[in-house]
């Protein structure tokens, strides 16, 4: 005689064994996912933490659980252009509850080894229903190489290649910063500085004698102006220095001064030593000029002509409008 052993379990019963898989699948899922997950309860404490998370940041869970919590986390963590995130700015445990959600924020974050990794951050409250007491889920993907990349192509784009200074394009987004600053730092004035005598050089010695000559007239134009002055070069042989905050006219004088009185120091080239020399164009910017970039680099590049009509190897100034 045969006996049937097999066992039925009560409903309820196969419902526990299901969500007990259920439960193993989703860790199991968690563990090996590339992507760092973090999920915080309603005070910034963090409760859990995935292999993909201590990895990107360089930190243990039980580190990250016990010591690291999303307030110490927040004083190491950065905006995309370098501003620190932390106190006020971040309140990660707080803020995020009124924004229920973000997908995507760059944030920069410094790992214990010293080393600035950047991600790109998403977070949700993972009941938003109960907003208040809510844990909240914070996910991030490192994308150190790519935002890296971006960086150098961004920089390529407003910086020339030659003299590493600002260029065109960069020379005019540093005008608008500093039209749109505050007094500490606002716009003063704009210098226009072409070279005299350039052309001489790339006909007798040469494009890249020429180009030497470019680089040392860039050092000795960083070295004329404050430290919180810009020096871009927009092509050519034409510079521009851009002047913010508080300056006199007659401060304004002398830095052009200095700026004669070093381009016009001997340029040593292989065998060959040559004296250069510039005309300088400013045009000066009060504090209710509605002039964009755009007119005042004009407007300096009119008076640098008068200049260059004057005999060069002076400053010219004008104001209003460009004819």
């Amino acid at each position: 005689m045969s006996v049937d052993q097999t066992v039925t379990l009560p409903p309820h019963n196969r419902d526990k064994m299901r969500t007990a898989r259920a439960k193993d699948y989703f860790r199991a899922v968690v563990d090996v996912l590339p992507t760092g997950l973090v999920v915080f309860d309603r005070d910034g404490h963090i409760e859990c933490v995935n292999p993909a998370a201590q990895r990107i940041l360089g930190v243990a869970a039980d580190d990250l659980m016990h010591g690291h919590g999303a307030g110490s986390i927040s004083r190491s963590m950065f905006d995309a252009d370098g501003r620190g995130i932390g106190g006020d700015r971040w309140a990660m445990a707080h803020r995020v509850r009124t924004i229920r959600q973000a997908v995507g924020r760059v944030v920069g974050v410094d790992r214990p080894d010293g080393k600035r990794v950047w991600l790109s951050t998403s977070w949700s409250l993972m009941d938003p229903v109960d907003v208040n007491d809510s844990p909240l889920l914070v996910s991030f993907t490192d994308i150190t190489a790519e935002f890296a990349a971006s960086q150098r192509f961004a920089h390529q784009a407003q910086h020339d290649a030659l003299t590493g200074l600002p260029n065109r394009v960069g020379v005019l987004s540093k005008v608008n910063e500093a039209l749109q600053a505050s007094d500490e730092s606002a716009l003063a004035a704009i210098l226009f500085i072409d070279l005299d005598n350039f052309k001489g050089i790339n006909d007798t010695l040469g494009h890249e004698a020429g180009d030497t000559a470019l680089k040392i007239v860039a050092g000795r134009l960083r070295r004329a102006v404050r430290p919180d002055d810009v020096v871009g070069r927009l092509g050519g042989d034409e510079f521009v220095a851009v002047l913010r905050g508080s300056i006199t006219t007659s401060d304004i004088d002398r830095l052009s001064e200095r700026i004669h009185a070093l381009l016009s120091e001997a340029v040593t080239i292989g065998d060959t030593t040559m004296r250069l020399g510039a005309s300088v164009g400013i045009t000066e910017v009060a504090p209710d000029d509605d002039r964009d970039a755009a007119e005042l680099l004009r407007v300096a590049d009119h008076a640098m002509y008068s200049a260059k009509k004057s005999g060069r190897g002076c400053t010219r100034r004008l104001t209003g409008q460009a004819a």
